[in-house]
C-alpha cells in the first residue's frame, strides 16, 4: 500500500473586504476565495474552489434595502477506484504480491482476483464535476415612525 498515497498540496487564499461608498448612503462589502486541495491517490485528482461574495446595503430616508449575493465554483477530479485504500492493504507486500511488473503491465493474482488498485488509480476512469451555486438574498427595513419597523426579504 505504500505506493498509493502521493504527496498533497493545499493553496487557500481569502480577500478582505472592501468597502466603497459614504456612510451615510451605501455600503459595498467585496469578499473574495480561492481553494486548491490535491488529492493523496497518485494520478491528477482533487478539487478547487473559487467563491465571491457581495453585501450592498443602501439608505433612501426611511427605506434600507440590503443585498448579499454570493458565487461558488467547485472543480473536482474523483477516481472510480472507491476501494483502493482497502484492496491494497489487503495486499502482503512480499514480492510474488507485486501491482505491476517490470514490463509495465497489471498484474492480478490470488490476492487481486478481480482487479489491481494501482492500476485503477493510474488508467482507470475518473469523475469530473464542475459545480456553480449562486445565492441571492434580499432584505428590505421601511421606518414607520419611531419604534416600528416594517422588515421583509426573499430569495
Amino acid at each position: 500500500m505504500e505506493f498509493l498515497p502521493d504527496t498533497a498540496t493545499g493553496i487557500a487564499t481569502n480577500l478582505q473586504p472592501a468597502r466603497i461608498g459614504r456612510k451615510s448612503e451605501y455600503h459595498i462589502y467585496v469578499f473574495g476565495g480561492f481553494f486548491d486541495q490535491g488529492s493523496n491517490f497518485i494520478g491528477n485528482y482533487g478539487i478547487t474552489r473559487y467563491n465571491l461574495r457581495s453585501n450592498i446595503t443602501t439608505e433612501i430616508g426611511p427605506l434600507k434595502l440590503t443585498s448579499i449575493i454570493a458565487y461558488t465554483r467547485n472543480n473536482s477530479n474523483n477516481t472510480t477506484a472507491g476501494n483502493a485504500i482497502i484492496n491494497s492493504s489487503r495486499i502482503p507486500p512480499y514480492y510474488y504480491y507485486r501491482m505491476q511488473a517490470e514490463n509495465g503491465k497489471y498484474l492480478v493474482n490470488n490476492a487481486l482476483t478481480d482487479q489491481n488498485p494501482l492500476g485503477e488509480l493510474r488508467q482507470g476512469g475518473f469523475i469530473d464535476d464542475k459545480n456553480d451555486y449562486i445565492n441571492a438574498n434580499f432584505n428590505a427595513e421601511l421606518k414607520l415612525f419611531a419604534g416600528l419597523k416594517l422588515r421583509g426579504g426573499g430569495r
